[in-house]
């Protein structure tokens, strides 16, 4: 019978080998897992690593690593070309002397504060003295790197030359000032022109309405000559010569009477009718040096005084009716006289009448008035209807929306006829 003891201990070194196999079999797969994934590592780093070098080499903007303390730890062939130092030359070189004078302290405050870790980037833009001497400008961008464990660790630089797009804008601001200043000089040169124009303008202005004021005053002047000629004419043609008519008669009225009663009672009576006819003439010349007085005097009085001044002027024997007497308008009153006047002097001047008959019937909202001669008449188709008395009629008759109608013939006389009937829509007005 065998060892029960050297069976157990048999089985127990059976199970350790097994159990040192499998760990060694782990171990080794551990290894390999760990050198597998290093290897991948070393190979993402070294991809990284190509990467940023391409970036940083390849970039179009110049790219530089710095310390906190601003000095250059690394920076790329644009930097150098746009700085004209190389980086074994800008070791010796304080970076921040690159700047003019006037910007150096630029951003003091903004690299404190992104040293400190107060903010984590910044974009200025400044001058810089290039090592030929040549100033340029540049946009920088500082941006702050941090460590695992958050602190600051280095910065990074951009610089992007910006010196043709700078003074490509300051010229542009230059050449908009000049064209500003040529504006402005253009502008006053023009407010100038325009002040003077203005100014001509003004002395044209009163000029003329100095000369329109004379001519003005001159027509008044040459109006009132032209008024006193025609009074002067109108009492000589009919005034004086009434009156010489009348005082002739006055002197052979009493031989007459001694010789002939029945021929010194026509005579006295040719002699009121004489003398009716002055007086209704002076009363007539006294309405043109008085023109409201039309206004002011009931239109039959108006055109009872106008016939006895035809009357003794012309010895023409006028039959007057007139039915009714009630105030109406001044501008439908003035136009009826006018052209009452008108018509009775064309009966006198041209028709060689021996009558004329005159009828005017007068009511508040209707007027109508005619005179009608027997006189020697005229063709109408002969006659331009816009001669100056008919168109002055006319016009007349239109200004009060009244109708004129003028009827003549040869041999058989003419009639002139208006009527006026009340329009309240119609504004009235004085020819």
């Amino acid at each position: 019978m065998g060892n029960p003891s050297g069976t157990i201990r048999e089985k127990q070194l059976s199970r350790f080998e097994e159990t040192n196999q499998l760990l060694q079999i782990e171990v080794t797969q551990h290894a390999s897992t760990e050198h597998e994934l290093a290897q991948r590592t070393v190979n993402a780093l070294k991809q990284s690593d190509a990467r940023f070098h391409a970036v940083f080499e390849n970039n179009a903007v110049g790219i530089a690593l710095m310390s906190l303390e601003r000095r250059p730890i690394t920076f790329n062939a644009v930097t150098e070309k746009i700085i004209g130092y190389s980086f074994e030359e800008i070791q010796h070189i304080d970076p921040r002397t690159l700047a003019v004078p006037e910007d150096r302290s630029m951003d003091d405050e903004l690299f404190k504060e992104l040293v400190e870790g107060k903010r984590e980037s910044y974009v200025m833009e400044r001058r810089y003295r290039r090592k030929d001497g040549r100033i340029i400008w540049a946009r920088i961008n500082y941006s702050l790197v941090r460590n695992i464990d958050g602190e600051p660790d280095y910065i990074i630089g951009i610089i992007e030359d910006i010196d043709e797009q700078r003074r490509a804008a300051e010229h542009l601001s230059e050449q908009k000032a000049i064209d500003l200043q040529t504006l402005q000089q253009r502008v006053e040169e023009r407010t100038h022109e325009l002040a003077e124009a203005n100014e001509r303008l003004q002395q044209e202005i009163e000029q003329r309405k100095k000369a329109e004021d004379e001519l003005a005053k001159k027509a008044a002047e040459e109006a009132v000559s032209a008024d006193r000629t025609r009074l002067a004419r109108d009492l000589h043609d009919a005034v004086t010569q009434t009156l010489f008519s009348a005082s002739l008669t006055a002197e052979v009225l009493p031989d007459l009477w001694e010789m002939d009663v029945d021929e010194a009672k026509k005579s006295t009576e040719e002699l009121r009718q004489l003398t009716r006819g002055a007086l209704a003439e002076m009363r007539t010349l006294l309405l043109e040096l008085r023109p409201s007085t039309l206004t002011q005097t009931s239109l039959s009085d108006l055109i009872k005084q106008l016939c006895d001044a035809f009357i003794g002027r012309a010895r023409l024997p006028i039959d007057l009716t007139i039915e009714g007497n009630c105030p109406i308008s001044p501008e439908v009153q003035v136009a009826f006289y006018r052209i009452a006047q008108e018509s009775l002097n064309n009966a006198f001047k041209y028709a060689r009448a021996t009558l004329v008959n005159v009828n005017l019937n007068i009511h508040p909202s209707f007027v109508h008035f005619e005179t009608c001669d027997n006189g020697i008449g005229f063709d109408m188709s002969m006659i331009k209807p816009m001669t100056l008395g008919m168109r002055i009629m006319r016009e007349r008759a239109e200004a009060i929306g009244a109708d004129l109608q003028i009827t003549s013939s040869p041999g058989s006389g003419t009639c002139v006829v208006i009527t006026w009937q009340e329009n309240p829509e119609l504004s009235l007005k004085v020819l």
